[in-house]
């Protein structure tokens, strides 16, 4: 498979009482991940137009490498051109990048609620054998 920016999320249901972990993964490639150094407000409210602010959080920091002067969770446009303009009189160039906490993520939390009804129908599912839930494929052989 080719590299893309993909959400890969898991759950895990553990069962202490009869040693039982149930695993349910989604990976999904509809995704916002992206992160930008900007100079410019105008190029600060393209990023954050392509990265679905105001629904989507971002985060703006000093560079990429340096996480002085961080700030998340911003997803009111006051807040983000005030912040904006605090670093960049400090600084020539500010780092913009999609807040992919699940809080401050839309897209993100439809993948882990995707993977929730799947780690659900795995529970519900039970080995014809024995009867314990967590049934389902693991393994294919040619």
């Amino acid at each position: 498979m080719f590299f893309a920016s993909a959400d890969d999320e898991f759950l895990i249901f553990i069962d202490k009482k009869n040693n039982l972990e149930i695993i349910a993964r989604e990976l999904s490639l509809e995704t916002n991940l992206d992160g930008k150094e900007i100079r410019t407000l105008e190029e600060l409210m393209e990023f954050a137009q392509s990265a679905h602010f105001p629904s989507h959080g971002l985060i703006l920091r000093r560079s990429l490498d340096d996480s002085r002067d961080m700030t998340k969770g911003i997803t009111d446009m006051h807040e983000l051109r005030e912040t904006y303009e605090q670093l960049i009189s400090k600084y020539t160039s500010v780092y913009v990048e999609t807040d992919m906490r699940a809080m401050y993520n839309p897209s993100r939390m439809k993948v882990i609620e995707a993977a929730t009804y799947t780690l659900i129908e795995k529970i519900n599912s039970l080995c014809p054998e024995c009867h314990m839930p967590g049934f389902g494929i693991t393994d294919a052989k040619k």
